[in-house]
């Protein structure tokens, strides 16, 4: 075929005349996938639709304003039905019911699982220092200052959560293609997520590690090496 019968119109040719391009547009919820399609519009007197939605932009309460867009249709046409009134934040917040059950039950189960991580790390650091009473007995026998028996056992603490983080990260790197289609508006990969959460870990261990550290450098050397 001749490329130029292309640029012939045809019987059902329709000319059209772009006044404007906007970009690809995100046709679905806010917890779709986050595919973006191109997208034409047109003014209502040339394609008339049964029914539109209308968005209006506030500085005050939105709902305030309900009865002034419905004077203002009723003017146009008294007839013309206006329905499904809602702010902004109530749809979003409505396309996010199906999510905001199962991120309450994750949040759930993650305080859960930082509670146990937690009473593990001290129930292993106080069974240490329970095994090592006697080696504590015998350095504070011998010089130790409590200081150093507080911060022997810490650093052995704070080893054990750094290989912990460590295998975290590694599952969070491993995992990061089945959590991004589970999040929305922040990579699986953050810094400033996986920071925080470091951060709050590494708090909560050092505080657990701290309870059985600050027991052991209160060991007395008499009672340490009698038993």
């Amino acid at each position: 075929e001749n490329p130029e019968d292309f640029t012939k119109p045809g019987p059902n040719t329709r000319w059209i005349t772009v006044v404007g391009v906007v970009g690809e547009t995100k046709m679905a919820g806010l917890v779709s996938s986050d595919t973006r399609l191109g997208t034409y519009y047109f003014p209502v007197s040339q394609d008339a639709i049964r029914t539109m939605t209308l968005a209006i932009r506030t500085s005050g309460d939105p709902v305030a304003v309900t009865g002034s867009v419905r004077q203002a249709l009723a003017s146009i046409d008294p007839e013309l039905p206006l329905y499904s009134v809602r702010t902004m934040e109530e749809r979003i917040s409505e396309s996010l019911t199906d999510r905001r059950t199962p991120m309450m039950l994750a949040s759930m189960f993650a305080a859960l699982a930082l509670f146990l991580a937690e009473m593990g790390l001290y129930g292993v650091l106080a069974y240490h220092v329970a095994q090592r009473g006697k080696e504590i007995g015998i350095r504070m026998a011998l010089g130790s200052e409590p200081r150093g028996i507080f911060t022997l056992v810490l650093r052995q603490g704070i080893a054990l959560l750094a290989v912990g983080l460590a295998a975290g990260l590694a599952g969070a790197f491993g995992m990061r293609r089945a959590m991004e289609s589970q999040l929305y508006g922040v990579s699986a990969m953050d810094p400033i997520v996986l920071g925080s959460v470091a951060a709050v870990l590494g708090l909560v261990a050092v505080v657990a590690c701290a309870v059985p550290a600050r027991r052991a450098s209160r060991i007395d050397p008499n009672v340490a090496l009698a038993e």
